[in-house]
């Protein structure tokens, strides 16, 4: 198997190749339209861009291309995405409706596993 189709997180093939800052839009325009405050969407997207600056910062130096904006090397697999994006909301105390809401959206759940 290609590394480059590699997660560095779960080391599961990534079967959706979507790049970290393609998803990071995904997770802005899901804020865009949720029911928070500004401010409270700016500390959100605040956080999960500095948990996820590592996978940002490596998906800059490879070769392969995301399907969506076909810059930059995807580097984590979806689950695993959503997986931080989920922890993070839990780590910001998130309410149980916006942490449902994201559930719902992205139509991820927790108890999958890679």
């Amino acid at each position: 198997m290609n590394k480059s189709n590699i997660c560095i997180n779960c080391f599961s093939k990534i079967e959706n190749p979507v790049c970290i800052d393609c998803y990071l839009e995904q997770i802005n325009f899901w804020l865009r339209d949720s029911d928070i405050s500004k401010e409270h969407k700016k500390v959100i997207m605040c956080e999960i861009k500095k948990r996820n600056n590592n996978e940002i910062k490596d998906s800059l130096r490879e070769n392969a291309r995301c399907i969506i904006c076909h810059r930059e090397k995807p580097t984590l697999c979806s689950y695993c995405f959503f997986l931080k994006i989920d922890n993070t909301m839990r780590v910001l105390n998130e309410t149980k409706k916006i942490s449902g809401n994201f559930l719902d959206v992205f139509n991820y759940r927790t108890s999958i596993a890679c």
